[in-house]
């Protein structure tokens, strides 16, 4: 008698499902009909009530076995696994962020059942060929990461910050690991709060650790930028990590952690965090501002020493006149507040121009360098220069 293990079909409807805080936004979005639109109009599939978010912010569309996500123009972007798109190709689990409200984007399609059955073949039958399970992308993801603990192949970037009034470097920032930062930048977010946490926090403190040490070879007064994520805060422990970084360092350099500015919008929360940094001798750092940032009274009860814009406000900077003027406003905005103002994302010399122009002398991107290794990095910083 021959016994084949039979598995029923089992396919979902493509949802979304709730991860940010967000009021009269359902837990779980069933994606019913294509096109399906996104936004905050009357007319979209999906309303989102949140100032941040277009009237009509971004649209799925269904083609070819596949699910696509599309952003509409809108005003502060649809993110994908923390990136920035215009049109991309989605896989069950994906992280969406409409502007700052975050969904996870399902669909199971499997032919694996959670009941097998056992059913007798006759001896004319044959067992057909086994089913190769093709690991997810998270899991492969995962055995990327353990690779990159275990062996510490860690190899980083870093994106040298200009000043454009002296024309010297003088900072820097961390841009991730060259081997799998696309991994720490798709999972980090999500998956710090889940059960596997403890290996992504472990990748962190690496990355950290061997950055801090890079910085402290570079014969040079410098800052350096390290992201802190969100998820991250709840960690009561972090701060202590962060002194140990701090203590690696050349006293001649200074550790600066880039904290995400919505966490200025929970009202309380940054002071306590700035506060905790600032006794441990870290620097702070507030990244990802833009037009749609609000939370200036509270900035400035609790100031950091930097402001990094949203490399979008830049690179729209020479598109017309009312996207310089928020560029100015923000820049403005900073200075106000005691801030150190760092234009990211430039791309041109025009974007460079205006940058002089508004009076934000601090500046990166690509239009001065790609992200570089240490052994790269040390060229930017002159050995005379202390």
């Amino acid at each position: 008698m021959k016994t084949q293990c039979l598995h029923e079909p089992s396919t979902t409807s493509p949802c979304l499902d709730r991860v940010s805080d967000v009021a009269g936004l359902p837990e779980h979005v069933e994606i019913a009909c294509f096109p399906f639109t996104v936004g905050r109009g009357d007319t979209a599939d999906l309303r989102i009530e949140s100032t941040r978010v277009s009237r009509e912010h971004a649209v799925f569309r269904h083609a070819d076995d596949v699910i696509c996500l599309e952003d509409l123009n809108s005003t502060n972007g649809t993110h994908v696994n923390g990136r920035r798109i215009q049109k991309a190709t989605l896989q069950n689990g994906d992280m969406i962020a409409f502007a700052d409200v975050e969904m996870a984007f399902r669909w199971e399609t499997s032919s694996v059942s959670s009941k097998n059955v056992t059913q007798v073949l006759r001896s004319e039958e044959t067992v057909p060929e086994p089913v190769v399970v093709r690991p997810s992308r998270n899991v492969l993801q995962l055995r990327r990461l353990h690779e990159l603990v275990t062996q510490r192949c860690v190899s980083n970037l870093y994106r040298p910050i200009r000043n454009l009034g002296t024309e010297e470097y003088v900072g820097c920032e961390f841009e991730g690991n060259s081997f799998a930062s696309a991994d720490v930048e798709e999972l980090v977010e999500r998956s710090l709060k889940m059960a596997h946490s403890r290996l992504l926090r472990r990748v962190l403190q690496l990355q950290r650790m061997v950055a801090a040490e890079e910085f402290s070879n570079v014969p040079a007064k410098l800052f350096a930028i390290l992201r802190l994520y969100a998820a991250e805060l709840v960690d009561p422990t972090f701060v202590d990590d962060l002194y140990a970084l701090r203590e690696r360092l050349d006293l001649r350099q200074q550790l600066v952690m880039e904290l995400p500015a919505r966490v200025l919008e929970a009202e309380g929360e940054f002071q306590s965090i700035h506060a905790r940094l600032r006794d441990r001798d870290v620097s702070v750092a507030y990244g990802g501002i833009s037009a749609s940032f609000h939370a200036w009274d509270a900035l400035e009860q609790a100031a950091p020493e930097y402001l990094l814009l949203d490399p979008a406000v830049v690179q729209r900077s020479d598109r017309g006149s009312q996207a310089q003027k928020q560029f100015e406003n923000l820049v403005q905005r900073g200075r106000e507040a005691d801030c150190q103002v760092i234009a990211t994302g430039v791309q041109s010399a025009i974007q460079a121009d205006l940058c002089q122009q508004f009076d934000c002398q601090l500046a990166s991107g690509e239009f001065f360098s790609s992200p570089v290794p240490i052994r790269d990095l040390a060229s930017f910083f002159p050995r005379g220069r202390r």
